[in-house]
């Protein structure tokens, strides 16, 4: 089938726009204003303690991050909090991580298909709360089960002094039901408790 010239120049047109996907380029968590949206990291950046992480199990990220190899130093809570379907990739994080709830170096939940790849956290998970259950990983607290942690590392130290009923941990993930593949974790696990 000939399709001509205006028909090629149609057909590239329209391949041109499937294909690119425009993510926006931001360089503060904070600038991330659709849940649902595409986003890729242009520079290095710190988060304070008064950052409030991205996304809540009533308003999950849904969408795509793209760390582009730069670096979140943190000082108090996750860059996300709860996700679901969403993709994050291409970062590290580093710093000192404090939650009384589900917490990770990453992420505190990752839930339905979200894949997590080309990941890795260093520093500190602290604070752990008196709750009933509480997960903590050095990527991510809670792994839902149709969830993908890929290719992902940690160098995690993980002190908690107050326990809940229940404390799931590991350098990973604290409570994994999905995937973890190709990933490696060194630190340590400290719990101080009566209980």
């Amino acid at each position: 089938m000939f399709l001509g010239y205006k028909g090629i120049l149609f057909a590239a047109a329209a391949a041109v726009c499937f294909l690119n996907v425009n993510a926006v380029s931001i360089t503060e968590l904070s600038e991330i204003t659709d849940p649902d949206g595409v986003y890729e990291l242009s520079s290095d950046i710190v988060l304070d303690e008064s950052f409030v992480q991205l996304g809540t199990e009533q308003a999950p990220f849904t969408g795509s991050f793209d760390g582009n190899g730069f670096t979140i130093t943190v000082n108090g809570t996750s860059p996300f909090g709860f996700v679901k379907n969403a993709e994050l990739s291409d970062f590290a994080v580093s710093g000192v991580v404090s939650s009384k709830e589900n917490f990770g170096g990453i992420v505190g939940s990752a839930e339905g298909a979200t894949t997590i790849k080309n990941c890795s956290f260093s520093g500190t998970l602290d604070s752990c709360g008196e709750g009933i259950v509480i997960s903590a990983g050095g990527i991510a607290g809670t792994v839902g089960s149709e969830a993908s942690v890929i290719n992902c590392s940690s160098n995690v130290s993980l002190t908690c002094e107050k326990l809940p009923y229940l404390l799931n941990a590991g350098g990973i993930s604290g409570r994994n039901q999905g995937t973890v593949s190709q990933c490696a974790s060194s630190g340590e696990l400290s719990v101080i408790s009566e209980k």
